[in-house]
């Protein structure tokens, strides 16, 4: 027995249960083959939890316990802040009593599945329904099961597959997804934002990947269990871009550098041109997988040159860029892919390159841009545009003079956006961080998604990083509203 103001775990053979005072809920956790179940005592939840995914489920327990508590607090807002917090502290106590349970049960649990789980947890933070159920421990090959406790990347492959995302994370084909499923996950996400009149739309299947990619997260099909393990079985197909093997990506693969598992999910955007073996090339070469301009320059940069590039771009930016950080190494990428001019150097002179060009372009004078374009109005937005709150103002750039002057105004090169701005390719805003006072222009494109959110002189500041955040939930309605603007998404 253990108690915590008011709190009483009581353990049993395969479990324990969590009862709080009068008004909180009672929380069961049980132990099956291969994860937790979490269910309250009303019957209203029940959820599954790999081993070792403590912190979630605590917090999960503790939201339950307190979901029908009344608080007396009567201010809406004071209310779920004083929720919140206490979830938080709840969760914290109930982490301790998980983990000392855990270590408690674990004689139980079959050793496979703990190493298998426990590997998946280590690189990915997570452990995903596939390695949850206990089937695949007997259905995947042992082959499979070494190859998770051996090679990172085959872990991150099992922990994701599983999930609806999965297509958007690994190279999915047509016959791995039942479309009849696809099809009814799609109807219902176009009558839910639409209405009941879009149910008898034609279903184009040779458009099923565009369909699938603009339903939300939680209204998609995730891929049969049965399938997943198929797929697994031969792991290092699921990261290149047409399911073929070539050496570069196996070597790389089996050799894997510690770079985090949201970049290992990039992989399959593109060819690698040599085995990398280095945590930093690596990250350059995922980020650039989709680049048309500087490409070869950028895929063959050694560690040292872009230290180099980064050290150069930090000064010419004031921005706190990281070898560490793949967020640096992005911005790196996106910075030089501005530059539109042939090079067939060296990394470290085109980063030289890139920085005095966008010093140029962001001199131009707004009489220039509307000599060149004439002051047309810029694409308007699909679905309406974005209202200021309390805390962010956000100004449609709506004319080539409102983006010229943007660009004078903040010294980068937002006015080089113009023809996109005009062809609706983009939409251009501008931010006001009220508390701070700090500015940010951000750029949108016609998908809804944020490609860009910078400050004065390309600056990353809080009001680039609201604005991103905004935006990109604004951007998720432009696709739900217009679906047939999918068919155009180079995606």
């Amino acid at each position: 027995m253990a108690k915590h103001k008011g709190y009483t775990v009581a353990e049993g053979p395969m479990g324990f249960s969590v009862e709080g005072s009068s008004g909180r809920v009672k929380v069961n956790i049980s132990l099956r083959d291969a994860h937790w179940v979490l269910e309250d005592e009303l019957g209203m939840h029940q959820e599954k939890f790999g081993f070792f995914e403590v912190t979630k489920l605590a917090k999960e327990a503790a939201k339950y316990s307190l979901e029908y508590c009344v608080c007396k607090v009567v201010n809406p807002e004071i209310q779920q802040i004083s929720k919140d917090n206490t979830v938080f502290i709840l969760s914290k106590f109930l982490c301790k009593v998980f983990s000392t349970q855990l270590k408690r049960l674990k004689t139980k649990i079959d050793p496979t599945i703990l190493d298998v789980q426990r590997t998946i947890f280590t690189s990915s933070m997570g452990c995903g329904k596939v390695a949850m159920d206990s089937k695949f421990y007997t259905t995947a090959s042992k082959y499979l099961l070494s190859d998770i406790l051996k090679y990172r990347p085959a872990a991150v492959a099992t922990r994701y597959l599983g999930e609806p995302l999965a297509l958007d994370y690994f190279s999915v084909e047509e016959s791995d997804l039942d479309l009849v499923d696809v099809e009814e996950s799609y109807r219902k996400f176009l009558v839910k934002g639409l209405g009941e009149e879009n149910l008898y739309n034609e279903f184009d299947r040779n458009q099923w990947r565009n369909f699938y990619q603009c339903v939300p997260y939680e209204q998609r099909v995730p891929l049969p269990f049965g399938r997943c393990v198929e797929l697994l079985e031969n792991w290092k197909l699921l990261y290149s871009p047409d399911r073929t093997t070539y050496t570069a990506l196996n070597k790389t693969l089996m050799n894997c550098p510690a770079v985090s598992a949201r970049l290992l999910l990039k992989l399959r955007e593109g060819f690698l041109s040599r085995p990398i073996f280095n945590r930093i090339e690596l990250m350059l070469n995922i980020e650039c997988a989709l680049l048309i301009r500087h490409k070869k320059v950028l895929s063959q940069s050694t560690e040292t040159e872009i230290c180099k590039a980064l050290k150069i771009l930090r000064s010419a930016t004031h921005n706190a860029l990281s070898t560490r950080s793949a967020n640096s190494i992005s911005y790196l990428v996106g910075y030089i892919n501005d530059y539109r001019a042939d090079f067939q150097g060296r990394l470290v002179e085109l980063v030289r390159r890139s920085v005095r060009w966008h010093r140029e372009q962001a001199l131009t004078k707004k009489e220039d841009a509307i000599k060149l374009h004439g002051d047309k109005p810029a694409a308007i937005p699909p679905i309406p545009l974005p209202e200021s709150n309390e805390k962010l103002k956000v100004r449609f750039l709506d004319t080539v003079a409102a983006i010229a002057s943007e660009g004078e105004e903040m010294k980068h090169c937002i006015a080089t956006y113009i023809d996109k701005a005009l062809s609706g390719d983009s939409y251009l805003f501008h931010i006001d961080h009220l508390e701070t006072g700090q500015v940010a222009s951000v750029e949108v494109d016609r998908f809804g998604r944020v490609i860009q959110s910078q400050g004065p002189a390309n600056f990353i500041n809080t009001a680039a990083k609201q604005g991103e955040s905004f935006l990109k939930e604004w951007g998720q309605k432009i696709v739900a509203n217009h679906p047939d603007d999918i068919f155009d998404s180079p995606f």
